[in-house]
Parts: C-alpha cells; structure tokens; sequence
C-alpha cells in the first residue's frame, strides 16, 4: 500500500465553500430541515450545559428530564447523546485535564483513563455500541461495558461498521504540518470480536460498502460487488459503491428522463439561493419543474462529457435524525454520498450532483452548475 489517512491535532476544518453557477447567475441547492427528530430509545441520554465560554461543563439527563449526570464534563466532549459508553474529561482544581479523561459507560464504569482516541481535536464516538481508544501509541476497541473488544495492537481502527472493523498495522505515520497519516503497513478485515476475516486487506480502499454484504461458500456472480476469500474458506461480497452507482444512475436517470424521474430521486425539501435572493425552501416539484432543463442537459449528456465520481469527505446539512451518530456527524460510512463532478475548462466552478446512498436509494441532496 501506498496511500495515506490523515489526522489531525486542530479542529477540523469546514467544507471549502463552493460557489453555485447556473448560466451567468449564482444558484445553489442544499437541505432544510423536512422532518422531525426521530423518536429516541426510552434510555438514551441527552447532554445539557451549565455556565458560560471557558467555564462551561456539560451532564446529560434522560428523555423525562431527570438529571443522570450532573454537569461535571468538559465541554471539549462532542457526544450529544448517552448510549452506552462515551468519551469524557474531567476538571482538576478548576483546570480541564488530559489525565482526567477517560470513558464512562451507563453503568458508572470508567476505563481507559488517558487512553484516549482522538481525531481532529475531539474525542472518539460509540458507533454500533463501541468505541476506540490508544494505548502506548496503539488504538484499541472497548465494547459497551468498557470492555476491550479488540485489544490495542493497531496502528489505526476504523469504526465499527455493521459488525467490522479495518485494522492496519506495521505502517507508517508521517506528518505534513499539522496533520499526520499512515502509510504502507498491513491491512486486515476483522469483527468487533476480535476475529480476522479477511487477510490481508486495503485499509485505504474506501470504495466498499460494510452493509448488506453477502457471504457464501461459493463465489458470488454480482458485477456490483467486490467479493474476497475469508480465512474461513468463506467468500466475502461487499458492494463496490461506484460500480453500484452507475448501474443505478443508468437506470433511474436514463438519457431521455422526464420530470417525474427526477422527482423521484430529488430530496423531499431542497432550498434555491439565487444572486440577490435570501434562501427560501421549496418544495420539490417545485425544484423540478423550475431546474428540470438545466439539470437534464448536464445528466443527459455525461457520456460525452469528461467527469469523474468522487465519495464526499465532509458532514453535509441533513435534516433527518437518523443520518448522525450521537455526537451530530453525519454516518458517512453508512450513508456514503457520491459526486458526480464535471469540471469545467476554464477556470470556472466545476458542475457537481451529491447523491446519499439511503435504504430507498440514492437520493439527489446538492448540485452545482456551471454554464
């Protein structure tokens, strides 16, 4: 392997603004709110805040209200909501400490006290009811109980991801400024019990879907799926998510498609932004019926045109509770969002379209066009 993964030691830094061009006019699409918060399980806790600026803490109290913890908590903690394990920091004489941070889960347990797994400044988030720490230079996975689910023997862990976790070892960290990464090393595919899948296995490959992945004892005849031999002998299909994505776009927008097909995979609620308007919502047949024209003369002409699919790196506005993890980032990995990109031949804003890969399929989230 020759590829890297970044990190970074500051805050992590908002997508680069894009400017929006229809014609010779500024247009923008993106999301507003449409629906309501999901509903929460009956024992998730929520977090509150007391004080102000540098001395503000944070608690979480349940869905009734009743405080669980009392606020006693840093405020550099990015966990909204209380599950099952969290990452937290603790004061000392009044001063926020390294030394006293550790994970806390429902029950009171605190384990790995300094051992903490950072990423862009901020503490790690459960995913799936687990949770990433570093020991002696190495990252680790506890399980909801505070447990070690996977021991701390890897250079870097992936999050949990409907079951599994990427592992690298005997890589590399380099800086550039601020920012480090790993490169080379040895990849492996295993479970969040601490059992290889897949060895040797691309860390770096992010062209792979972790869910709806089939197994078999057979090789798996599926042109959208990448499929690999387990150490069990098994044969292990996951979904390659452009290959899957042309397929689709072939299908649902076709050369010739018509407003109702457009309709049919545009977000509920999108909002236009035109030069010298204020942001307004509209409904989506309204979207469609007013960009339509413009919209199918760039789709409809991608065979011809030069532009290349890119997986979006970066949390987008979305509305729906259920695209977020308990500490408000979007779950990329689950719903991946792919980009067509055309780039223009000038020094102009390149054309783009974001699709979100959801359990209806893709939907359309954002566009940017240029003429």
């Amino acid at each position: 392997m020759d590829k890297t993964m970044c990190h970074s030691d500051r805050p992590a830094c908002s997508r680069p603004g894009f400017r929006r061009v229809l014609s010779s006019c500024l247009l923008s699409f993106a999301l507003l709110s449409a629906h309501a918060a999901a509903g929460q399980a009956s024992d998730t806790w929520f977090a509150f805040t007391e004080g102000e600026a540098d001395e503000m803490s944070i608690g979480y109290r349940d869905a009734e209200g009743k405080v669980r913890i009392a606020p006693r908590f840093s405020s550099y903690i990015t966990a909204k909501k209380f599950d099952d394990i969290i990452a937290v920091m603790e004061a000392e004489n009044g001063e926020w400490k390294w030394k006293e941070s550790y994970y806390l889960t429902k029950t009171g347990r605190r384990v790995g006290q300094g051992d903490m797994y950072t990423f862009d400044n901020a503490f790690d988030c459960e995913n799936e009811g687990f949770i990433r720490f570093t020991r002696n230079g190495k990252t680790g996975l506890f399980d909801a109980n505070g447990d070690i689910a996977i021991p701390a023997e890897y250079d870097s862990l992936s999050r949990a991801m409907n079951g599994r976790v990427l592992g690298l070892k005997n890589a590399q960290k380099h800086y550039q400024g601020e920012h480090y990464g790993w490169k080379g090393g040895e990849g492996v595919l295993l479970t969040t019990e601490n059992k290889i899948l897949i060895e040797p296995f691309d860390f770096f490959d992010d062209s792979l879907y972790f869910y709806e992945v089939v197994t078999s004892d057979r090789p798996i005849a599926d042109p959208l799926r990448k499929q690999f031999r387990g150490v069990d002998g098994k044969f292990h299909a996951f979904i390659h998510l452009e290959t899957e994505f042309r397929a689709w776009l072939k299908t649902a927008l076709p050369d010739d498609f018509k407003k109702a097909d457009l309709l049919r995979v545009t977000h509920e609620s999108v909002a236009a932004l035109t030069e010298g308007e204020t942001e307004n919502a509209v409904s989506k047949a309204q979207f469609v019926d007013k960009y339509y024209a413009a919209i199918h003369s760039k789709l409809a002409s991608l065979e011809e045109a030069k532009y290349f699919i890119m997986r979006r790196r970066f949390s987008p506005d979305l509305p729906e509770e259920r695209y977020f993890n308990n500490c408000r980032e979007v779950k990329l990995w689950q719903y991946p969002i792919l980009s067509i990109v055309i780039p223009r031949a000038d020094s102009g804003q390149d054309t783009y379209f974001e699709f979100m890969r959801t359990e209806q399929g893709y939907i359309l989230i954002d566009l940017q066009i240029s003429g």
